[in-house]
């Protein structure tokens, strides 16, 4: 994999990319706390099929800049997204493989602009109306707890105590299985670990319950973010997942597009990409290529 430079939405990224530059595109986007390197696997077997891959460092996320205008809202999310289809995918289509926030940003560029993009690969955050069928039951509110304790200037203070323990133990509340000294651990702490980089990570929480964080030009994309997505879907979900409940997923195929599926895969959790990589891989892979 090689660390490249790519023009995101009024701002720079850096990206991993790997794979032969004319091949189809394939854009893989990150989510919260975590870096594109997670899903090495993946980037592998998909160059060695032929595709190019272009996986982002979301906004903030060392070593992509913070934005200049600061604006992290998933609406500007999306919008990195669409950029990176328009400079790299030579007039193709392209595919979108979103995690957690990286699924919130590939519903809203595949809302915002079906033409651009063949299929989409979600994981471990639902379609808006299927989330929002239980964001707000108990045991979810449970589970996202944190969302409401990173919406104060405490979180700052907290997360790196005992070198980001807090971190360590969202990976391992999230994903039982993993190891709280994994590689991939490690990486999204170095990402963050930056005072700015880490008050940017948590703005993109705050910029979720605070309406006047968003900006204006933004509205449609916004808007397209919390619908089901428009293009063919494969959704992925770890039965373990201690972040979104797999209850959530109960009514799902009533979200999704026609020629859509969803599978929850056993023996995973949160981050499904690390707890089962073969199986992650292989289900995008054969999802992608029919």
């Amino acid at each position: 994999m090689e660390l490249i430079n790519v023009n995101g939405y009024k701002t720079k990224l850096k990206a991993l990319s790997a794979g032969p530059e004319d091949g189809n595109l394939v854009i893989v986007v990150h989510g919260f706390p975590d870096t594109p390197r997670s899903f090495e696997g993946l980037i592998e077997r998909l160059s060695k099929l032929g595709y190019y891959v272009v996986a982002p460092f979301q906004r903030g996320y060392d070593p992509s800049p913070i934005p200049p205008d600061g604006n992290v809202q998933v609406g500007a999310l999306a919008m990195d997204v669409i950029a990176i289809h328009d400079e790299f995918s030579n007039g193709s289509k392209s595919v979108i493989v979103g995690h957690d926030y990286g699924a919130m940003a590939a519903y809203g560029a595949a809302n915002y602009a079906p033409e651009k993009f063949r299929k989409i690969v979600a994981a471990s955050v639902p379609p808006g109306p299927a989330l929002a069928q239980g964001l707000l039951t108990y045991p979810q509110l449970k589970k996202s707890w944190y969302m409401y304790f990173f919406l104060g200037p405490i979180a700052e203070i907290v997360l790196p105590l005992n070198g980001f323990e807090f971190i360590r133990n969202i990976w391992k509340d999230w994903s039982p299985s993993i190891d709280m000294e994994n590689k991939y651990v490690n990486e999204a702490i170095s990402a963050i670990s930056k005072p700015a980089n880490l008050t940017t990570v948590l703005n993109y929480y705050r910029t979720l319950f605070d309406p006047t964080r968003l900006r204006d030009e933004l509205t449609e994309m916004q808007i397209g973010v919390t619908l089901s997505p428009s293009v063919q879907t494969l959704y992925l979900h770890g039965e373990d997942d201690g972040c979104i409940d797999a209850s959530l997923c109960n009514n799902l195929s009533n979200y999704l597009s026609p020629s859509s599926k969803f599978e929850i895969i056993k023996r995973a959790g949160h981050f499904l990409q690390v707890d089962q990589p073969e199986i992650f891989a292989s289900r995008v892979i054969e999802f992608i290529e029919r």
